[in-house]
């Protein structure tokens, strides 16, 4: 059967986010996302909050996401003071959005245990996993030290855990009126956020740094593709943002223009891989279950050819890492009913659940595989649910997944999501890792040789297609239609920071 009869005429969206540099004529913007959805707390990597918390937070650092060039942000200054210290100068002047000073006391508390990787963490991250101690040294350095050697510790910084919070603040209204009543030192501030429907937020007149580019800035939900696209056409909307591939024309015929970039993601399909007497436990069912799908046609056809398709986090973005002569696994039914025959596979069901329109293109995706699967003798159910609290993560035994490239390091998200011991995956028991696998990815995670780090990096690359924590379907395209007027360029980050980066 063709690929296109198998593709239903269903438009899904996700949420994805970009970053900004406009010089409009308007003082005013209004962005039409998918969701609205709290908290907006700074370490929040949540796609759908990242578009918003980029103009609340500033970074201690700034990463430029083409170059991964570092400059200064909150911090002015790092040192290497030894293989598991760090000294980070604190910028001085400058102002939460409600008039406090920010101090090194901030800083220190913004990537402390108390906050990030401690027992009892208000929000804890992976992204924070290697530290050991946040201490504050002089009036205007704060002082990191790392469990081990981190190769990735000034990336970290870039990321949203480095967005700084104030502290006094936050432990006075906690964590959950803070995500809806944030504040940080960033271009914007708060107006208002309602959670399902809008957040708006304005100029911050004491910014430390360049002039915010609008005066207001509107986020408005509009889960449905259609209302965002129509909203675009007759002037509702600045920005239409996670137009589907099949929407780009429509909104071109309406007089809008279109920016895109491949995201920093990758949508999967993950693996449960501990449940005694489930398929799944099997390696050779799950790669059997790669090798049945054609990943490649079924994305060229549901993104129209924009999305790449690879084996794991072997990735362009990772630069020197990544290995373009390492071939991608095809499909091949003859292997795959050659690996079930193997395992003994006698046809028990394999359920694999989803929230229905939660990922762009995914659910169509799904119905292309499932005749594959069946074709290679595999009795795969799809069980679509509406929400994330349907999900029974006790018995999920295949599911999506998508994966947030964090860093401009493989070891996000190879270390902090999937492998490492305080990985999302291992900490779960959703998948354990092989010897072999383990020991590369720490040496990945920790190794300060950046060859002896490279060959970490392409065992695991290998080591995946045979144990198969997951399987890799694409990196998205955020695709956003643009009123007329509107200079905007995207951000794979999915930030979308309506703000010149400061230059120093």
């Amino acid at each position: 059967m063709a690929l296109a009869a198998l593709l239903p005429a269903v438009l899904t969206a996700c949420a994805g986010a970009a970053t900004d540099k406009a010089t409009p004529a308007a003082k005013d913007i209004t962005v039409a996302v998918p969701a609205i959805s709290p908290p907006f707390n700074a370490s929040n990597q949540a796609n759908i909050n990242l578009r918003i918390t980029s103009n609340i937070f500033d970074p201690l650092i700034f990463r430029d996401p083409k170059t991964n060039k570092l400059s200064p942000g909150l911090a002015t200054k790092w040192t290497k003071v030894s293989p598991t210290v760090t000294d980070i100068t604190i910028r001085s002047g400058v102002k939460f959005q409600d008039g406090t000073p920010m101090t090194a006391q901030d800083v220190a508390f913004t990537l402390s245990a108390e906050r990030l990787w401690g027992p009892d963490a208000l929000e804890p991250t992976t992204l924070a996993n290697t530290f050991s101690d946040v201490k504050v040294k002089g009036e205007d350095t704060v002082e990191i030290t790392t469990s081990r050697p981190d190769p990735t510790v000034l990336d970290r910084l870039a990321s949203p855990i480095g967005f700084v919070v104030p502290k006094a603040y936050l432990l006075k209204v906690g964590e959950e009126k803070f995500g809806v009543h944030p504040i940080g030192t960033g271009p914007y501030k708060v107006q208002s956020i309602k959670p399902g429907q809008s957040a708006d937020l304005t100029a911050n007149k004491d910014y430390w740094g360049p002039e915010p580019t609008y005066e207001k800035v509107t986020f408005d939900q509009v889960a449905d593709v259609t209302a965002r696209v129509s909203g675009l056409a007759t002037g509702q909307y600045s920005i239409a943002t996670s137009i589907p591939p099949d929407q780009r024309d429509r909104v071109k015929g309406n007089g809008q223009r279109i920016v895109s970039t491949q995201v920093d993601n990758m949508v999967g399909l993950a693996f449960t891989t501990n449940q005694p007497g489930e398929a799944t436990s099997d390696p050779l069912v799950r790669q059997a279950m790669e090798l049945a799908i054609d990943r490649k046609s079924i994305a060229d056809s549901l993104w129209n050819g924009q999305v790449s398709v690879h084996d794991g986090f072997n990735l362009p973005v990772y630069k020197d890492f990544y290995d373009s002569t390492v071939p991608v696994t095809g499909q091949d039914l003859a292997k795959a009913k050659s690996l079930l025959s193997k395992a003994g596979y006698d046809g028990r069901q394999i359920v694999l659940q989803y929230i229905t329109g939660y990922y762009t293109n995914l659910d169509q995706a799904l119905q292309a595989m499932l005749p594959m699967w069946r074709q290679a003798g595999l009795n795969v159910k799809l069980d679509p649910v509406a929400n994330y609290t349907l999900l029974d993560y006790d018995k999920l035994q295949v599911y999506p997944t998508s994966s947030n490239i964090l860093l401009s390091d493989p070891v996000s998200p190879i270390c902090l999501d999937w492998v490492c011991p305080s990985a999302n995956y291992v900490k779960s028991g959703r998948f354990r890792p092989s010897a072999q696998m383990a020991s590369a990815a720490d040496t990945l995670s920790t190794g300060t040789s950046r060859s002896e780090r490279k060959k970490a990096f392409d065992t695991i690359t290998k080591l995946w297609t045979t144990e198969v924590p997951s399987i890799s379907l694409w990196q998205p395209v955020e695709i956003n239609g643009l009123a007329d007027g509107v200079d905007f360029t995207p951000d794979p980050r999915y930030w979308m920071r309506f703000a010149p980066v400061p230059e120093n």
